[in-house]
């Protein structure tokens, strides 16, 4: 199985980032991979910082996502996506790659992917 290189990293860094780096306390920072219908779910979930007025502030779409996101793009078309959301003191970013090559591509990536 193979993705994208360059597609975890930029998650990684992100949840460090803006996420515990800004914490006054311990964080975390979770890594899982999974086969599931048809598809690899890679997923970093990361705890939050606090917010002082209890709101986090706009996320924006940094140029690390917007990397991936075109990567997933000119790899697998609208087969993949890059989904990322927040729940209580967590973010998930949820990364989803078709396991099998889209019709009409060979499975060699010509070093334009990393192995899983």
């Amino acid at each position: 199985m193979q993705i994208p290189i360059l597609s975890v990293q930029p998650l990684i860094e992100n949840a460090i980032k803006h996420g515990i780096a800004l914490r006054s306390e311990p964080g975390y920072v979770r890594l899982k991979g999974e086969c599931c219908e048809g598809e690899l779910r890679i997923s970093i979930v990361n705890s939050t910082a606090e917010i002082s007025t209890g709101r986090r502030e706009a996320a924006s779409p940094g140029v690390g996502l917007q990397n991936v996101r075109r990567r997933l793009e000119i790899c697998y078309g609208c087969a993949a996506a890059l989904d990322l959301s927040s729940e209580g003191a967590e973010t998930l970013a949820l990364l989803r790659v078709p396991v099998s090559a889209p019709a009409g591509e060979s499975q060699s990536f010509g070093g334009t992917r990393g192995s899983v």
